[in-house]
């Protein structure tokens, strides 16, 4: 298992309207894709490319109307939701464009969440959170509310929760698009980094060249289609 695609995506059709693939707006076409373990990809396309259901499918969040999705050797297709949703929150890390965060808790909170959901212990959970803190350059901003964070520091606080489980698998949606130019190559760096330390496989969707060209590859899709596959940005 070691030597095969942590994702295999084949010939995978979604429509969303109508139920079933006969009806609706169609959205992937067939759509086709391997990424290797360690490797960090990114979708690139406009708007409407289909990226963005391309990463909640292989995430889980939805299901496929025809195809199939495999995750480390799991056909998501073939799991129910209860059963697809213990899998993301054990093995799929996720960050996403506007941070996804609760503004009642500090940053400590919004990191462990994950570890809590597993049913870890609120203390381990803590000081787990705290580690992964350190890890993003939060270490000193732990006890304080996300509302007082910078954007950069929102999506580093993101990243940490993405990370604190230590899944296989880190999908990341505009990581950057909600940022400026220099605050998203920082965070671009950073993703680079902990991809790179923890072994992990990210698949990013993006539209900008500039934040694709971190990757070790980028996929092109248009009209929910794979339209190439290049080597490298």
């Amino acid at each position: 298992m070691t030597n095969s695609p942590l994702v295999s995506v084949s010939k995978v059709r979604k429509s969303y309207g109508r139920a079933g693939s006969s009806g609706g707006t169609p959205v992937l076409r067939g759509v086709s894709l391997d990424v290797a373990r360690g490797e960090f990809v990114a979708l690139m396309g406009a708007s409407g490319s289909g990226k963005t259901t391309l990463l909640n499918l292989v995430g889980g969040i939805d299901s496929t109307d025809e195809g199939s999705i495999h995750v480390d050797g799991t056909a998501l297709e073939s799991m129910t939701d209860d059963s697809r949703s213990a899998f993301r929150l054990r093995n799929i890390g996720f960050v996403f464009q506007f941070f996804n965060l609760l503004p009642n808790l500090t940053v400590k909170e919004n990191i462990s969440l994950p570890l809590l959901f597993l049913g870890v212990k609120e203390g381990a959970a803590h000081r787990s959170a705290n580690e992964a803190a350190n890890e993003v350059g939060l270490g000193d901003k732990t006890e304080r509310l996300v509302h007082q964070l910078s954007g950069g520091e929102m999506q580093r606080v993101g990243i940490a929760r993405a990370l604190v489980h230590k899944p296989k698998l880190l999908l990341a949606d505009e990581p950057t698009g909600n940022l400026d130019s220099r605050t998203g190559k920082s965070i671009l760096e950073l993703l680079r980094s902990v991809g790179t330390t923890h072994h992990l496989t990210i698949l990013m969707a993006t539209h900008d060249m500039g934040a694709a060209e971190s990757c070790d590859r980028v996929v092109r899709m248009a009209d929910g289609q794979v339209t190439d596959e290049p080597s490298k940005p």
